[in-house]
């Protein structure tokens, strides 16, 4: 379920549209440090570094810092809470039930990281690095095959902002 619905809402947004980064490279070491984080939250520039010279982009170890530090990932407590709140998440979106019967761990999650939503319910945003949360999720399960994407929706993927994830949740995880 979720791999279609991903998939269609990918197909939905074009890429040239804000939903997501023009510039590749910011995508990759955004989408690289999110990688890291998802399989292991001691990961730190120097592994975030190899993972991106694997996929051909060569960024300084300040740049990645740099990075790290705007999404508010850069100090290891930080990672481990964001870690911790990542695995509930990825756990609550791993359920083999209907959706209706699992969403109360996706709420439960989400709600303890949101800093603002409508009268509707749905998120508006999310408190300091946890802008991050439902984009690193859907990377991890993407990352161990829970969700299915071919090469072309992953790599479009990768290139979506924070925003776009938070889109799928709401629209597709968070209907009332």
């Amino acid at each position: 379920m979720l791999s279609e619905e991903l998939a269609g809402l990918i197909a939905d947004k074009p890429l040239d549209s804000t939903w997501y980064y023009q510039d590749r490279a910011l995508a990759a070491l955004e989408y690289s440090i999110m990688q890291e984080l998802a399989a292991d939250p001691y990961s730190d520039h120097e592994e975030i570094e190899e993972n991106l010279h694997k996929k051909g982009f060569a960024f300084s170890q300040e740049l990645i810092k740099k990075q790290m530090e705007f999404m508010s990932l850069n100090n290891k407590e930080q990672r481990q809470i964001f870690y911790q709140l990542l695995q509930s998440l990825c756990e609550a979106l791993e359920e083999k039930e209907p959706l209706e019967l699992y969403s109360q761990g996706i709420y439960d999650v989400l709600r303890s990281v949101v800093a603002e939503e409508t009268a509707e319910g749905k998120v508006k945003s999310y408190v300091d690095n946890f802008i991050y949360l439902p984009k690193c999720a859907l990377v991890a399960l993407i990352e161990k095959g829970e969700i299915v994407l071919s090469e072309t929706q992953k790599e479009k993927f990768w290139q979506s902002k924070p925003k776009f994830s938070k889109l799928f949740f709401n629209e597709i995880l968070l209907k009332p």
